[in-house]
């Protein structure tokens, strides 16, 4: 996703980010090397990506007036909340500020101010003179009489330090600086799997070995460039899946307590024999499924699967997962997958079962909902009026591990599109408040094993979830 004070409107809303990301995310750097301070400032990540894509960043000069007026009109150009207003590539953002230097110098005129022709104090006193008889103390804080020489030297100075800031942003300098920065003195090793290690099977234990634990608020791991978990506390340490046999990559990446990456180690490894076929779209696990009919039942999408009822969190190992953005942690089945998404409310994880039957996920909001018995039934009025299958079976409120709490059941004809679209699918929805944000954890999948699933996901992924962490 990014580090959230530098990610661009699009990147906030999920949309795909090209060149003209990292022109924005160039401008909100360069505006806080010269003023000093960030032009989205907020207490919270959440905060700071709603005033991104709401918000017009202050001009550069109302917190540095000596930043050249050109300079300015850089940023704000690079800081457009749309891409196509932004510069196209950093070398145009280059010819603009360069020509803005050579305005600047061209403009600049230098006067030296000869002593016989400055005009003198009266009765041919000196300036120092004339103070001391004025009673004004002369000394380190003595006022000065600005020089034009010195001034036209100040501005020269200024334009000299643009241009080499210019040079090191454009060379990915400042980058590599921050990271070096950041990052001094952290040391992370990937001490499992072995460098080039061949791994029989498909379940890989990973290890890390953190030098300095306390400088690190979370560890991202990535296999293959997908990522699959993240780890918040010592032992640094999971157990991984991988889904087919052959050469991988495993990558972890190292953030601060304030977000920021600051190393990342990568350790290249093999896994060999028989390892776990992944199920296909459509099967039910442990069924064999013949040419004949798979052609029969297409073998392609989830709701012509025969009705075979199956518990999907009973005597499942559980990993589990922790969101330290957005302080929660819960539990979910080795083996399924899961995506992250900024929404227009805040957060979501989505896990999905590996035949795509069952999905759970994890929304969590900017806010506590002061009531949050009053969002399911602001839903269930919106779903009455437009959706004719519909059925509530219960809103109920609740309490959970101290904190005010709703069950929000019913059922309705899906219009997800990757979902079963036109067919009937229930849901369980559990809303419940943090100190800081409000979560929903919502359970869907169609009749038969949302019956059979219900009580264990209960049971066993919502009495893991914890808020706050």
């Amino acid at each position: 996703m990014g580090t959230p004070g530098y990610m661009s409107p699009e990147q906030v809303k999920g949309e795909t980010a090209g060149p003209e990301s990292d022109i924005f995310s160039c401008g909100v750097l360069l505006y806080e090397l010269l003023t000093g301070t960030h032009p989205f400032e907020a207490p919270s990540a959440a905060s700071v990506m709603y005033r991104i894509v709401h918000e017009d960043i202050p001009p550069p000069r109302l917190a540095n007036p000596m930043v050249p007026p050109h300079i300015e009109q850089v940023i704000m150009k690079e800081c457009s909340k749309n891409p196509f207003e932004r510069y196209r590539s950093a070398l145009e953002m280059k010819d603009h500020i360069e020509r803005g230097i050579v305005t600047a110098l061209r403009d600049e005129k230098t006067v030296v101010v000869s002593p016989s022709t400055a005009e003198a104090p009266a009765g041919g006193e000196t300036i120092l003179r004339q103070l001391r008889q004025e009673g004004v103390p002369i000394g380190i804080h003595a006022p000065s009489v600005p020089s034009p020489v010195h001034e036209a030297k100040k501005s020269k100075t200024l334009v000299a330090v643009l241009s080499v800031l210019l040079i090191v942003i454009l060379t990915g300098g400042i980058a590599a600086s921050l990271l070096l920065v950041l990052g001094k003195g952290m040391t992370i090793l990937i001490t499992s799997p072995g460098e080039g290690e061949s791994i029989p099977g498909s379940t890989v234990k990973v290890s890390l070995d953190v030098k300095e634990p306390g400088k690190v608020r979370k560890i991202e791991l990535y296999l293959d460039s997908e990522k699959i978990e993240t780890l918040t506390r010592p032992p640094f340490e999971t157990e991984i899946e991988v889904p087919a046999p052959g050469s991988h990559e495993i990558r972890a990446a190292a953030y601060n307590k304030n977000g920021a990456l600051i190393t990342e180690v990568v350790r290249q490894f093999e896994t060999i024999g028989e390892v776990a076929r992944e199920t296909e779209p459509g099967a039910i696990p442990g069924i064999e499924t013949t040419q004949e009919e798979q052609e029969t039942t297409g073998g392609t999408s989830p709701e012509e699967v025969p009705v075979v009822g199956k518990d999907y969190f009973s005597g499942v190992l559980l990993i589990k997962h922790s969101n330290t953005t957005w302080r929660y942690s819960i539990d979910y089945p080795r083996g399924w997958s899961f995506t992250e998404n900024v929404v227009s409310y805040g957060h979501r994880t989505k896990w999905w079962s590996p035949d795509r039957r069952v999905y759970f996920l994890v929304d969590a909001a900017g806010n506590p909902d002061p009531v949050p018995f009053a969002t399911p039934r602001n839903i269930d009025k919106n779903n009455r009026s437009k959706n004719s299958s519909y059925r509530c079976y219960r809103i109920e409120d609740t309490t959970f591990k101290g904190q005010p709490a709703c069950i929000y059941e019913f059922s309705l004809t899906s219009t997800e599109d990757d979902f079963f679209p036109g067919k009937t699918i229930r849901k369980y929805d559990f809303f419940v408040n943090g100190t800081e944000h409000g979560y929903a954890i919502l359970f869907a999948a169609r009749p038969e094993d949302y019956g059979e699933s219900l009580q264990s996901f209960i049971d066993r992924v919502i009495q893991s979830f914890e808020p706050d962490i």
